[in-house]
């Protein structure tokens, strides 16, 4: 197990932060035991309300992001570089916002006059694709900037949350009424906002 601990930051690889949420208090280092909010941290991992997964691309890069969620504290592992990812705990309440922050969601220009359009659920995949041409590839297909998709999972149910951003604003990725495929709606950041923000519904419970 590698863990880089330095004025106070906690870096890790996901598999090792795994490693020490399923062998018990007992085997959590020192060096994290005494660093304010680890702990606890730790302890909301073990018995998370939500688990969060968090993806976000452009044609230059894709990464993801994870969280766990507890009723009094929250661990997240922001990606860094390569397999290295950085622990941050937080109160429950600074959920939503630091999942915003990662996604690069911010106030947009919105063209009013955009109309739904159907889009194939390959080329959404690739969207995130680890490869770098079959990514940047999709991107230039839907003349798309950045993309990013949430995943939480808790005792009230799943939810799911993928977002695409063009010269003309930001999509929602949506089922495509009476068909069996998807489409892009036009959404803001004050609606994406109020769906991200269900995330700390969940953990409230």
């Amino acid at each position: 197990m590698t863990v880089q601990t330095r004025d106070g930051v906690v870096r890790l690889a996901v598999e090792d932060w795994l490693r020490l949420i399923e062998e018990g208090d007992a085997a959590l280092p020192a060096q994290l035991a005494q660093l304010p909010g680890v702990p606890e941290a730790v302890r909301a991992a073990r018995r998370p309300l939500a688990r969060v997964q968090l993806d976000v691309a452009s044609p230059r890069v894709a990464v993801r992001h994870h969280a766990w969620a507890g009723d009094e504290a929250v661990a997240v592992l922001a990606h860094v570089r390569g397999a290295e990812h950085q622990l941050m705990p937080l109160p429950p309440p600074f959920l939503a916002g630091f999942l915003a922050r990662l996604a690069g969601l911010r106030p947009h220009r919105v063209d009013g006059t955009r109309e739904p359009r159907p889009v194939d659920e390959e080329l959404l995949d690739d969207l995130f694709h680890p490869d770098d041409l079959r990514r940047s590839s999709a991107y230039a297909m839907l003349a798309a900037r950045g993309a990013f998709a949430l995943a939480t999972a808790a005792p009230s149910g799943e939810r799911r949350l993928a977002v695409v951003e063009d010269g003309r604003g930001l999509w929602a990725v949506e089922p495509e009424p009476g068909e069996e495929g998807w489409q892009l709606a036009p959404t803001t950041p004050t609606v994406l906002w109020r769906r991200m923000s269900a995330v700390g519904h969940d953990v409230r419970g």
